[in-house]
């Protein structure tokens, strides 16, 4: 996946995730699992919630490490998780390819992730550095906010390549990580989804 072609899914997951802490609402299960790419080429969160709880293995390479260690799960846990995501997509693996549940978690509090530029050479230095500083051990060192995330991956992504980037998410060649729907009246989302008048709402698959 290009790095402009993951900035925009990241900036969508963002948002949503975003517009849902604002209204006091954790995420605490963020993974490709809950993740849905629509036809229009944007990324919409589901499984708000306890519905996360619902695939706890998939989540598992996603979490955070409070999470990990047994704490509550805040804000700057699902901060941890897209930054999870974010590398699993530009790197082609989660930042921990650990199969064992119990080394996985114990790696999430412990242990720094391998460098994702050794993974991805094109990776430019401001990216890595943000990719790195979501997967921060301690919460305080993390993005102050998943909207403040949100505004750093859009002003990664250039405008122009941006819309050619949606075709090629929108077709499923740039994101085959994550799952695909029709646009839908209903994403999950606590806020439901984008007002567009030009798009007709299609049902889901």
């Amino acid at each position: 996946m290009s790095v402009r072609q993951a900035s925009r899914l990241g900036s969508d997951i963002a948002n949503d995730v975003a517009a849902a802490h604002e209204k006091g609402n954790l995420h605490s299960g963020l993974s490709p699992h809950n993740v849905i790419v629509g036809t229009d080429g944007l990324a919409k969160v589901c499984d708000f919630g306890d519905a996360a709880l619902s695939r706890p293995m998939g989540r598992l390479p996603y979490f955070s490490p409070e999470q990990a260690t047994g704490n509550p799960a805040m804000q700057s846990s699902d901060v941890y998780a897209l930054g999870a995501l974010l590398y699993h997509m530009l790197a082609g693996q989660p930042p921990f390819n650990i199969s064992n549940p119990r080394e996985l978690l114990a790696a999430h509090a412990q242990i720094e992730p391998e460098s994702i530029r050794t993974l991805r050479s094109d990776l430019k230095v401001k990216f890595a550095k943000l990719i790195i500083s979501c997967l921060e051990k301690l919460e305080k060192n993390r993005p102050n906010s998943m909207r403040e995330l949100a505004g750093e991956l859009e002003a990664l992504a250039d405008k122009a390549e941006g819309i050619s980037a949606r075709k090629a998410i929108a077709s499923g060649e740039a994101a085959p990580m994550l799952r695909k729907k029709a646009v839908a009246q209903d994403s999950g989302s606590p806020d439901g989804p984008r007002p567009d008048p030009s798009i007709a709402p299609t049902p889901r698959t």
